[in-house]
């Protein structure tokens, strides 16, 4: 009986230690399984955050790249001009401006029209800020046009880099804020192409203003009018009324309205420092120069001191300030006597040209080859030159650029055209001493390859046509992402 009680109190002892041992097991087991529990839900949580922020960025994306698609059809379709200007955004007072693409001066925008304005597009160029950047539908992403960059010229194209800004939004008391944000930056080809319906676009006639009246200007792919203070957004019909185009009045191309810009004229290289030695008198560039009654003027000859010779490339540049004829004088141009086929003559004139009744400027070779350049477009509220060519038994095969010059046929003769070839003035039809409307004889006849032959003789910025252009391809993709 006494080892029995002795035995079970000894158990009972053992049995206390180990429920004493046991205890921090438990309590250390429950902090791992807590721990683990913990680091689960931190990892399900930062993989929640992950996806969301993922999401986010995700949204932001899309939301550049919807922007970057609407900023491109607008262009192409409605504003294809500003394809080959510069913009730079400008929001510093909250307003989305830019520079390169607004004609208002006044705001300080610096936009140039650099090629003439296709009937369908929309003008003026500002009034695409609105949609420089757009809250997307849904409301919880917008995009931000942040630059346009282009590099080319406007007879080639080029290419654009495009960059654009997409966010996604969060809504808070009709309060958007940011939630993240992503670039996207693309280069694209810019090419230019004719307006829908200009075979050509190549300038036959070009004048700020002008007033054709009964007169014609001929050639179905070169034949266009440009009138370049006219409104483009215009139908035919309207730019028919803005250049005073009458009944017996006839353009065979396109009248196209907007402005064009040119370069301005070649000017007259300058005679040699021994020039005066080598004449009995002086050359032109010391004395009034001018051609009052009939003359020649021959390729690869002095002309009497007027010109000088460039035989490497075969033009000969003459120098003269009025021609000035009456009764039956002739200016005869002659480029055959050096048996080049393309020796060419250019004639710089400082004042006027005045030709009447049987006398003209006559010259039958090719019109890419003979040339006459007045002095640049001046800061004068008038005219600084008038240019009246008379009608003789001969037409005028001739590039006539006076960018100063009120210009105008005095039809008459028979010759068929007055003109072949192109004129480019600053009014076309009226001046003091002419008024085009009086007369349906004269006519102006573009060739074909008018416009190709002046760029190749003149040089690329001579290569001006009526043109548009078009956003195509993409030669390079960047994805910029901002948590």
């Amino acid at each position: 009986m006494f080892n029995l009680v002795k035995t079970i109190h000894w158990n009972s002892k053992n049995i206390h230690t180990n429920n004493g041992f046991v205890l921090p097991i438990v309590i250390f087991v429950g902090l791992i399984i807590g721990a683990g529990l913990m680091a689960l839900m931190s990892r399900s949580f930062g993989t929640l955050i992950g996806s969301i922020r993922q999401g986010q960025n995700q949204q932001a994306r899309e939301a550049a790249e919807s922007g970057l698609a609407i900023l491109l059809k607008e262009l192409n379709t409605n504003y294809p001009y500003l394809l080959i200007n510069d913009c730079t955004i400008d929001n510093s007072d909250g307003a989305v401006f830019c520079p390169g693409w607004s004609s208002d001066t006044a705001a300080g925008g610096t936009f140039r029209y650099i090629t003439s304005v296709c009937p369908t597009t929309t003008t003026p160029p500002q009034t695409l800020f609105s949609k420089l950047q757009a809250v997307l539908p849904g409301g919880k992403s917008s995009y931000k046009l942040i630059s346009y960059n282009f590099t080319g010229d406007q007879h080639q194209g080029g290419t654009a880099t495009i960059r654009v800004e997409g966010k996604s939004l969060y809504v808070n008391s009709s309060n958007l804020s940011t939630k993240a944000e992503a670039f996207i930056e693309q280069e694209v080809n810019i090419t230019p192409k004719p307006c829908s319906g200009a075979q050509g676009g190549f300038p036959g006639l070009l004048g700020e203003t002008v007033n054709l009246a009964n007169q014609d200007v001929e050639g179905d792919i070169n034949g266009n009018v440009v009138c370049t203070t006219c409104n483009p957004n215009q139908s035919q019909t309207d730019l028919e009324t803005d250049i005073s185009l009458k009944k017996q009045g006839v353009v065979e191309g396109e009248i196209f309205g907007g402005q064009l810009a040119l370069d301005d004229p070649p000017t007259f290289p300058g005679f040699p420092a021994d020039y005066a030695t080598t004449y009995e008198t002086e050359p032109c560039s010391n004395t009034s120069c001018d051609i009052r009654a009939s003359f020649t003027l021959i390729a690869g000859e002095s002309n009497g001191g007027r010109c000088v010779v460039d035989t490497s490339k075969n033009i000969t540049h003459c120098k003269v300030d009025n021609i000035l004829l009456s009764g039956n004088d002739v200016l005869t141009i002659n480029t055959s006597g050096s048996g080049e086929t393309d020796t060419s003559i250019r004639l710089y004139v400082n004042q006027n040209i005045e030709t009447g009744g049987k006398t003209g400027i006559e010259y039958t070779g090719d019109s890419a080859n003979f040339s006459i350049f007045g002095e640049p477009r001046s800061e004068s509220t008038t005219c600084t030159q008038n240019v009246l060519i008379g009608g003789t038994s001969q037409s005028l095969n001739a590039f006539i650029y006076m960018p100063d010059a009120c210009a105008g046929i005095n039809g008459g003769g028979n010759a068929d055209p007055n003109i072949l070839g192109s004129m480019w003035v600053r009014e076309y039809g009226k001046s003091a001493i002419f008024n085009a409307s009086s007369s349906n004889a004269g006519n102006i006849r573009v060739p074909d390859d008018m416009g190709s032959k002046v760029c190749i003789k003149f040089g690329i910025n001579f290569c001006v046509g009526i043109r548009e252009y078009a956003a195509r391809g993409s030669n390079r993709w960047t994805l910029l992402t901002k948590p």
